[in-house]
């Protein structure tokens, strides 16, 4: 299986969390994303900044995917991903647009890299949690990543095993994350 380099990773992750403006710090996720989703098997090569036909709105990441059996099987062909390096919780209205712009594009998986996690509460799936599990009634699969869980990565099969884990949870209504 191909590796990402962990010297990378570890630059990478210094400069999202301290990086000395939020240009920078968004730029260091987003490049972190694309190494580590780079390398997993059967991710086509990342497109960075996809841009819709009416110049309205941005996806960061998408990855086309070719579910090999050591990469993302479990999820569909096309995959957006989007980074969110905030101090603070993503919340509902984006974890909304997110969800439109997965609806808009026709993919049913997406990820959301939210540095410090979303809003709301497991048990009562409320306020972001809620809008994921009524997002997975229409089909359309939401998985969280925090910035935490990428940096503490080793290998590219903890990356795959992370994102199946999210997965499983999220297909048995206990949250993505």
């Amino acid at each position: 299986m191909p590796q990402f380099s962990i010297k990378r990773l570890t630059k990478l992750v210094a400069i999202a969390r301290n990086g000395a403006t939020n240009h920078e710090r968004g730029q260091a996720l987003q490049d972190l994303v694309r190494h580590v989703f780079g390398v997993i098997p059967g991710i086509r090569p990342p497109i960075c900044n996809v841009v819709d036909f009416a110049n309205a709105g941005e996806i960061d990441v998408f990855c086309g995917n070719k579910a090999h059996n050591l990469g993302l099987w479990f999820l569909p062909r096309a995959i957006l991903v989007e980074c969110k390096n905030w101090t603070k919780p993503v919340g509902s209205q984006e974890v909304r647009v997110f969800i439109d712009r997965m609806r808009e594009r026709g993919c049913e998986a997406g990820v959301l890299i939210a540095a410090n996690g979303i809003t709301g509460d497991y048990a009562d799936l409320s306020a972001a949690r809620r809008h994921i599990a009524r997002a997975l009634e229409d089909r359309y699969e939401v998985l969280i990543v925090t910035l935490e869980e990428i940096a503490d990565a080793q290998a590219v099969s903890e990356i795959v095993d992370l994102l199946e884990q999210k997965w499983l949870r999220l297909k048995s209504f206990l949250a993505s994350m």
